[in-house]
């Protein structure tokens, strides 16, 4: 059963990685596409992952590399292949954050799968036979 314990919190706890992010839209419009295009924004850097929609309706993941006037840079998620696109090209930009709710939704659900299994171990014990009282398990006469 340790096993099984100990298994449960491995995956749980690599969901808790992947699961506890959310695409932000952070530019669906040309006002907003070209406000990301000035040296003084700081809403995307290197090393963000983001979503990015083109005109022609592509959509691309990407780890960026660089933002500039020119455009956005980055290596695709699905490769290790590199990629610019311009942004007169660029449709929409979603930005993925780790969000906190789900986040603290995803500690509560592994902590309560912890107790329960931690307390279906410790009733499996005393249906054995034994008897628990203030936590010491005494042997049944």
């Amino acid at each position: 059963m340790k096993k099984t314990l100990a298994a449960s919190l491995i995956v749980a706890s690599s969901l808790c990685f992947t699961g506890c992010t959310s695409m932000r839209v952070i530019a669906d419009n040309q006002q907003a596409l070209s406000s990301l295009a000035t040296p003084q924004q700081k809403q995307l850097k290197a090393g963000d992952k983001v979503s990015v929609k083109t005109n022609d309706g592509k959509q691309y993941l990407l780890s960026l590399s660089g933002v500039d006037q020119q455009g956005l840079e980055g290596k695709l998620e699905d490769g290790n292949q590199n990629m610019r696109l311009p942004w007169q090209s660029i449709n929409e930009i979603q930005l993925s954050e780790v969000d906190g709710w789900k986040t603290a939704g995803l500690v509560a659900l592994i902590a309560g799968l912890a107790i329960g299994i931690g307390a279906s171990l410790t009733h499996s014990t005393a249906a054995q036979g034994s008897h628990i009282y203030d936590g010491v398990a005494v042997a049944a006469h």
